[in-house]
């Protein structure tokens, strides 16, 4: 069980539960990160001996996965072009509008955008979530990312760092 909230920047924070018939519930604190379809968490759960006492903690996660399936598109024969699949470079940062398994969805949430939004990869930056596509701005400052993820903020967009 999970109680808690999504921040301003994405990341998940809150309260996870462990049950014991003999001692009943402990909450613990946790924190996390919506990613697409789901919302991973991690915390330190308490171990407690027979007579109830927290004796320890151990490293707890959480996977809570979405279970409703949107219809599917037709597959994709081709890799989509170079144009469109601009590689990520250097050091420098991203605003993400969305992250999606199909190349196709995140194209659709670039379409909704404004200004230089495309399609990215996430293969190509080692701090991001692999085999996924996201809707990204940059490369640029992280002031700059700021201002675009602003920008698409009723999509819940973020700052991410590439490298």
């Amino acid at each position: 069980m999970f109680d808690g909230r999504v921040t301003a920047v994405g990341a998940v924070i809150g309260k996870a539960w462990v049950f014991s018939a003999r001692c009943g519930a402990m909450s613990y604190d946790v924190t996390g990160a919506v990613r697409p379809n789901s919302i991973l968490l991690e915390g330190r759960a308490p171990k407690r001996d027979k007579k109830c006492k927290v004796t320890r903690y151990r490293d707890d996660e959480l996977l809570f996965t979405n279970s409703y399936s949107k219809p599917s598109r037709p597959a994709q024969t081709a890799k989509p072009d170079r144009k469109q699949r601009l590689r990520a470079s250097g050091d420098d940062w991203y605003a993400i509008a969305g992250a999606f398994p199909e190349f196709g969805d995140a194209s659709d949430r670039v379409s909704e955008l404004a200004g230089s939004w495309f399609v990215l990869d996430t293969n190509e930056c080692l701090r991001f979530t692999r085999n996924y596509w996201v809707a990204a701005a940059g490369p640029m400052s992280e002031r700059d990312a700021k201002r675009a993820a602003g920008s698409a903020r009723r999509f819940d967009a973020y700052t991410k760092k590439c490298r």
